[in-house]
Order: structure tokens, then sequence, then C-alpha cells
């Protein structure tokens, strides 16, 4: 008997069903937002929608569609820490611009247009900034229940927004995906150790790479190893102070990023940020409004960059690297060629900072630095702010 089988078809098939699916239960959820506020059970209606969002999330994993996958993983978080934080309104609002990021991520992969999918981790990002607004982030990379519970205990005293994961594979792929004011990992891990985590994101081009890092080890001689090329910011040894000691330095920091915090809202920025897809100038015009004194002015193309640059001249100058109608360095050679332009500095921006060199840009133009993204907003104004001081 002939065997008929045919893999490809198979996968298709489960591909449409899972996408006709994924459209019906995100049409529910968006019912189930809206009535969050009348509804006598709230809790019951979002334990509902973690429940689909974590279907969905399990679905586009199999399926190998990444991108959904962390989308899904980003919703479940908001539904999980956010739903007491903030008022249902806010709640309702933030929920629903979750459902249409996915929606419209899902019918790119349904379009096949997949080349710059990344720009909805952006967004879903960004959705997470906006809601835990000057909550300082915190990332735990621990696998032993016990030290994890001595975190999260510390967290929650000092109203910390965290995420935990157990292995530093699984880390450095969520700091690729999401931002953080701070990594603490301890030493042991299982796939890729303390240490070595800590240099890849020292290293990489993600939106986390300047980010505080703590170590911690139950071995209190590890802090003086000379041998480690990458050293952490703090250490922290596992006794009977560590929670205390973690703690000082989560409040160290906690006191530092409030005097940052005070200084960009005390500074008249003007920012030009030069992207055509429009889900990014809205997220970026979301980011930044929050920050008394910046002002974001968004130009789609050269011809509009010209338009505005003619009447205005910004702080600075965000550029995109691939456009519609043209490419970064196109633009960045009209500002060279522009003696009225060419002093403004630009921060070349990207999602594969890898491939761009920046002393090839800078031979072109006034490029201070190439930034990967998604990015961390608060990272990228103190950014600013130094290239202007």
């Amino acid at each position: 008997m002939a065997n008929n089988f045919n893999l490809d078809y198979e996968l298709e098939e489960l591909r449409k069903e899972f996408f006709e699916n994924l459209f019906y239960e995100m049409d529910n959820v968006e019912d189930n937002l809206y009535i969050l506020e009348e509804s006598e059970s709230p809790s019951k209606i979002v334990s509902e929608i973690f429940r689909v969002a974590h279907s969905l999330k399990g679905g586009s994993g199999s399926l190998e569609l990444s991108e959904l996958t962390t989308l899904f993983h980003h919703f479940e978080d908001f539904l999980s820490n956010s739903f007491k934080s903030v008022n249902v309104d806010e709640f309702k609002n933030v929920g629903l611009e979750y459902v249409e990021l996915i929606k419209k991520c899902a019918n790119d992969f349904l379009d096949g247009q997949v080349e710059d999918i990344d720009k909805y981790i952006v967004g879903a990002s960004t959705l997470k900034t906006e809601v835990e607004k000057d909550k300082m982030r915190v990332l735990f990379v621990e696998s032993t229940k016990i030290v994890s519970k001595l975190e999260i205990g510390v967290a929650n005293d000092l109203n910390l927004s965290y995420s935990v994961v157990k292995d530093g594979l699984q880390a450095l792929n969520k700091l690729y995906s999401d931002s953080f004011d701070i990594l603490v990992t301890n030493n042991i891990l299982r796939k890729l150790d303390g240490p070595s985590l800590i240099t890849a994101l020292k290293v990489s081009n993600s939106l986390n790479s300047q980010i505080k890092t703590i170590l911690v080890s139950s071995i209190e001689d590890f802090a003086k190893d000379s041998s480690l090329e990458t050293r952490a910011d703090f250490f922290v040894v596992q006794d009977e102070n560590f929670q205390q000691n973690l703690k000082n330095i989560f409040e160290k920091e906690l006191e530092s990023n409030s005097i940052k915090n005070k200084n960009i809202q005390n500074s008249e920025l003007n920012i030009l940020y030069v992207e055509d897809d429009i889900i990014l100038q809205k997220f970026f015009k979301m980011t930044f409004k929050k920050f008394p004194g910046v002002k974001v002015q968004i130009a789609s193309n050269k011809k509009e960059t010209i338009q505005y640059l003619e009447e205005n001249k910004p702080s600075i100058i965000l550029l995109d690297n691939f456009l519609k109608e043209e490419k970064g360095e196109d633009i960045l050679r009209e500002l060279s060629a522009n003696e009225k332009w060419k002093g403004i500095k630009v921060i070349y921006l990207t999602v594969s900072p890898g491939l761009v060199n920046l002393s090839e840009l800078q031979d072109i133009g006034n490029v201070v630095e190439i930034i990967g993204k998604p990015f961390n907003p608060k990272s990228l104004l103190e950014k600013i702010k130094n290239y202007l001081s």
C-alpha cells in the first residue's frame, strides 16, 4: 500500500490551523479585556487570558515561530505582573496593544513579510517599559529554589520588577529580547555559567550590554579571581548576609537611577528619529513621552528629514539603517554635504549591528555610535546626554 503522507503539506496545514485559532482566540481576548472593568471577577478573566496566551505560546514554539513565541512570553509576563500594580483601565489599554502587536505579527508571518519581524519585539519591550514606568528591572539567573526565593524576597521588599530564569542560555535569549537595569547571575549554571554569561553580554550589541551585573557565588574568594576576563560589577557571597548585601547594592543603584532620571528630566532634548515603520514610530514616541523636556520628531525618509532640518536643528539624530526608499547611509551623506547639518551627532540604529562598520560610517558622517534594536530607552537617553555634554 503506497504511503501518501506528505510532511511539508501536513506542516502547512498545521500552520493554517494554528493561525486560524490564533485570530479566533485573540478576538476573544480582546472582548474579555473590554469587559474587564464591569466584571465581578476580573481575576478569572485575566486567568483565562493567560491560559490562552500560554497555549498559543506553546503552539508557536512547536511551529518554530520564534518571534510570536517571544511576544506571547512578553504578554504572559504582563498578565502575571501588572494586573495588581496598575489600574484596570491602563491594564486594558496595554493589553489591547499587546493583542494588536500579536495579530500584526501573525499577519506578517502569513504574508511572508518576515524581514523586519523583530520590530514587534521592540514594541513588546516598549510596552513593558511603559507599564513598569520608573521601576528598576532585574533579571535573576538562578537554578536553585532556595537562593531564588531569597533574591525575589529582596526584589519584592524594594518594589522592583523582576524576571527569573534557570540557566545561562535562557538568560542570554531574554537579554536580547527584553530590557533590564541589572543582571544577577549565579556563578554555577547549567548550559552557560555566570562569568561566561556576563562576558557574552558585555561584548554583545544587545540593548542590555551596559547594564550593571552582579555575580553570586558560594565561594568567598571568587571575587578575587583575576583569571576572569570580564568581571562583574559586583560580587555577592551566599552567606548569612546575602540578602542584606544584595539589598545594599540594589538601593545604591536605585539612588543612582533616581539621580539619572532627574538629570534626564532637567534636560531639553530635541530628537529627530528617522524611521519608516509606523509601529516603531508609535512605540518610540510612547516610550519617550514620559521624560519631561524630551521632544521627538519623526521623519520617514530622506525628503522628510531634509524638510525638517531646513526649519529646525535637533539635538541629535537617530537614524535607522534600512528604510523603504533609501538606506541610512544615503541620508548620512546628505547631512555631511550641508554645512549647517554636518555637525549634528548621529546615532545609527540597526537590528544587525555586527554587520555595520562604525569607522566606515564615520568616514561618511558624524556618527557617534551604532546601537542594536531593540534598545533600552533609559540607557539610550543617558547616551544621548553624554554625547551632548
